[in-house]
């Protein structure tokens, strides 16, 4: 009866042993299953992150071939800009010369167009210049603006005597030169015969008594003005005006008073004075 508890104690130890084995031998197995697992998921992050770092990779390199691609372009662009540029700056000039040219043939078409004018001019000419008062009775009043030519003589009159010679077409002149040399009488001048047989078909040698254009005497005005500028009419291709010219010989003296009567042609563009009169000297 004494043995029985004593073998009961031992199967329980031995049961218990027993027990106790087959637990951590599922525990090992367990173990090896989570590490399994583990591992797998590690290798499959693994591939996950090495996909996405391809992945990333191959984004890099699209950008950086797109980059190496723009800047190849904009190379190209800019090569093509410096052509255009350089090509611009050719026609640039090729223009310049062009309008030059233009100029120069639009210029010689003024010139032969001036010229074709006085020719037509010339050819209109019915009435003599040297009878006063054939002009008078033949000039036409023309409704026009003449402030420009009015301008233009109050500039003349004050120029200095040496810059009226190019105020005056060539065979006017000559006849105010030789007019003022008969006024003076100095010796070597022209005679009145010489005068009268050079000029009295073209110029009203009545009212060429004078010594000077714009003024009188022989002391020199250092004051002079222009009084008064009346348009008379067209006649002949030119425009006639009266001018009253007051001045004297000290500075701010007006004093003596003058008249004079002028044609005004158009030559080239330029005002050229084709006939004078002096009515009061």
């Amino acid at each position: 009866m004494k043995i029985y508890p004593m073998k009961l104690s031992i199967l329980f130890v031995l049961f218990s042993s027993l027990c106790l084995g087959q637990s951590k031998k599922e525990q090992i197995i367990n173990l090896n299953k989570s590490i399994d697992s583990l591992a797998t998921i590690v290798i499959y992050e693994r591939q996950v992150s090495t996909q996405k770092n391809n992945d990333f990779l191959t984004e890099v390199k699209k950008l950086s071939d797109r980059l190496v691609q723009k800047q190849q372009d904009s190379k190209s662009f800019q090569d093509t800009i410096t052509a255009l540029s350089k090509k611009m700056l050719r026609c640039s000039r090729e223009n310049d010369k062009f309008k030059k040219k233009l100029k120069d043939i639009s210029q010689k078409n003024l010139e032969m167009e001036a010229e074709l004018k006085i020719l037509k001019d010339s050819e209109k000419i019915v009435i003599s210049e040297n009878d006063f008062t054939l002009i008078e009775n033949n000039i036409v009043l023309v409704q026009k603006d003449v402030s420009v030519l009015n301008l233009w003589l109050k500039k003349i009159v004050i120029e200095p005597m040496s810059s009226l010679e190019k105020r005056f077409t060539k065979s006017c002149y000559a006849y105010v030169q030789d007019a003022t040399e008969f006024y003076w009488g100095n010796p070597g001048s022209i005679d009145e015969f010489e005068l009268k047989d050079k000029w009295k078909n073209f110029f009203d040698l009545d009212y060429s008594s004078f010594g000077h254009v714009f003024e009188n005497g022989n002391c020199g005005w250092e004051t002079k003005t222009v009084n008064s500028i009346d348009y008379f009419g067209d006649l002949n291709g030119g425009s006639w005006f009266e001018m009253s010219i007051v001045g004297g010989c000290n500075a701010g003296e007006v004093s003596e008073s003058i008249i004079r009567i002028v044609k005004i042609i158009n030559v080239e563009n330029d005002f050229k004075i084709a006939n004078f009169l002096s009515v009061k000297d």
